[in-house]
């Protein structure tokens, strides 16, 4: 005798519903403001992948945030509140960038060390933070 398959057994299943729902949502409100939504999501995919360098772009602007969200995740795992994820990212971001427009030096120490600033930096602004004990959870 054949079981049916359960759809809970599917593990992706949530976020599949998840995704749908969100195209489902997000084309009600293109509609509502007048605009195709079949025509809207094409000029979507085509600016995200249409290109020869269109999906390198992609993944240029989509790697820091999903880092970004991996960090999150683990600090849940680990039962660690941290809203401040994204401050750390851009207090990063600033101080690479100015360790970046330091000049002269070579570049086996300056990627390194534009590297370490930057998470040195992301550390010290999540430690300020944590050493005035808002980090409870």
């Amino acid at each position: 005798m054949l079981k049916a398959l359960k759809l809970k057994s599917f593990k992706g299943f949530g976020t599949l519903i998840s995704i749908i729902c969100s195209f489902i949502i997000g084309a009600l409100v293109i509609y509502v403001m007048g605009y195709s939504p079949v025509e809207a999501y094409r000029e979507l995919f085509k600016g995200a992948f249409g290109g020869p360098f269109s999906f390198g772009t992609t993944l240029e602007r989509f790697c820091p945030i999903l880092l970004t969200g991996f960090g999150y995740a683990i600090c849940i795992k680990a039962r660690y509140f941290n809203l401040g994820m994204e401050g750390c990212l851009y207090m990063g971001a600033i101080t690479a960038g100015g360790i970046g427009l330091i000049t002269g030096l070579p570049m086996a120490i300056h990627i390194p060390l534009g590297l370490l600033s930057g998470a040195l930096a992301g550390a010290i602004w999540v430690g300020s933070r944590d050493y005035c004990g808002f980090a409870t959870m």
